[in-house]
């Protein structure tokens, strides 16, 4: 990344606390720079997009965003998706909470302790996501969580193309300063580390090897268990379309459950009726439960998509 002073000919565009101030100076090198040609002291843009607020920072880049979408029902449009524009440090958390949201986390446990594959693995990934960017490109990155996988792709400034392996893997940070301080705050791992350990809960998650692959755009694969479909024994004695739908509403409750109707009939292309419908036969069967005010509660799920009875 280009080191640009942001606070040496524009003094209040970051305003910050004396002691994060005096921190920056003193503790995390590169971030806080005294420009040689003019003798002016500043923050720089790494600093910017670590710590800024999201209106210094579109005033920079008015490019800057990060997409996250779910497309796993509804493939033509999407089931959920968000839009971050905030720091660096801020849109990890979002970033990790958005995957929590939607993606399950199977038990593992690694010795005497239960560690949570999920967040291993994606740890590493957002990290890597946030840390390597090409920030001056106006290309939006993007994570996509699809039926089978998640896709992650960021503009990138190649140093080599093709598949990324452990084995052939080469240490080469793009923003050594942004990357520096997330090792420092134990978000990321030194690099090389945090491939290493991609593949090996990965394969420990879903079964299969995750992709990385370097070109102009980078793009990173993280295969998916997929989720459980309605046994064909329960197909036979139930109509198929209301099956379908009620096995597909089980799941958009699993993945959110505050859900509302309207956001259900929207995703499902059916009417608000229609999800009313089967949220009464569900209930009946003591399928699901709404806990709490219409617009403040949730629904807790019981059941199975194959212990879905047949209308009768």
């Amino acid at each position: 990344m280009q080191i640009t002073l942001i606070a040496g000919t524009r003094p209040n565009f970051v305003k910050i606390s004396p002691i994060i101030h005096a921190i920056l100076k003193k503790r995390a090198a590169g971030l806080y720079r005294t420009d040689l040609m003019t003798n002016t002291e500043g923050f720089t843009l790494a600093s910017l997009l670590l710590f800024g607020k999201e209106e210094a920072i579109l005033s920079m880049l008015p490019h800057f965003k990060i997409d996250a979408i779910v497309r796993r029902i509804d493939t033509n449009r999407y089931d959920d998706r968000e839009t971050f524009r905030s720091n660096l440090i801020s849109a990890y958390d979002l970033l990790m909470h958005f995957v929590a949201k939607h993606l399950p986390d199977r038990f593992y446990q690694e010795g005497d302790h239960r560690i949570s594959l999920r967040e291993h693995i994606f740890r590493e990934v957002i990290a890597n996501f946030l840390i390597h960017r090409e920030y001056i490109s106006p290309r939006v990155p993007t994570i996509e969580i699809l039926y089978d996988g998640c896709t992650l792709k960021n503009a990138n400034k190649p140093h080599l193309y093709g598949f990324i392996e452990p084995n052939n893997y080469e240490s080469f940070p793009k923003n050594p300063h942004i990357a520096k301080f997330f090792v420092q705050m134990a978000r990321a791992e030194e690099l090389g580390t945090g491939i290493r350990n991609v593949y090996r809960y990965s394969k420990m998650y879903s079964g299969k090897l995750p992709k990385f692959k370097e070109e102009d755009l980078f793009e990173v694969i993280i295969p998916l268990v997929k989720e459980k479909t309605t046994p064909k024994t329960t197909t036979k004695t139930t109509p198929k379309t209301t099956t379908k739908k009620a096995a597909q509403i089980l799941q958009l409750m699993r993945r959110d459950s505050t859900i509302k109707v309207k956001e259900i009939a929207r995703i499902l292309r059916i009417s608000v009726e229609g999800v009313r419908y089967h949220l009464k036969k569900m209930k009946k069967d003591k399928l699901i439960q709404f806990i709490g005010a219409a617009k403040t509660g949730h629904w807790v799920v019981f059941g199975e998509e194959s212990t879905l009875k047949s209308d009768k």
